[in-house]
């Protein structure tokens, strides 16, 4: 099994319990991007597998002063699956280690994004609308 599958592996062993793991940093090159989204893309086949529905996608690190802090050059993003939607009912906070709210806003779209570099003309065209969302 290589490095990349071990770590997501190992990454998913922590999702149902919800246990804290070691960083998984620890066995990589500082700042390797390409390895983390190949850890992020091997998990997301598994889920895929098993049924999860993939609803949308997360940018973070989108704040200059937050990459820097990071060690990145540019925004990041993680899939995000529809099981995880808390907009209905009260939230669980048991499945959390240490349950943390932030303000975001979620820009739902009208079509997919497919292109590998898009302009902000192009984003703002797809955009649908926009909704007050807590990460």
């Amino acid at each position: 099994m290589s490095n990349i599958e071990a770590t997501a592996e190992r990454l998913r062993g922590a999702y149902a319990p919800g246990k804290p793991i070691a960083p998984v940093k620890d066995g990589f090159p500082d700042g390797d991007l390409k390895t983390a989204y190949a850890i992020q893309e091997a998990n997301t086949r598994y889920w895929l597998k098993q049924g999860r529905r993939l609803a949308g996608r997360k940018i973070g690190l989108t704040a200059k002063a937050l990459q820097q802090q990071w060690g990145v050059d540019h925004p990041i993003y993680g899939m995000m699956y529809a099981d995880v939607d808390m907009s209905e009912g009260e939230m669980d906070h048991s499945r959390f280690g240490q349950p943390r709210m932030e303000a975001e806003v979620a820009l739902m779209l009208a079509r997919d994004i497919t292109q590998e570099r898009v302009t902000m003309a192009e984003l703002i065209s797809a955009v649908d609308f926009a909704v007050p969302a807590f990460e």
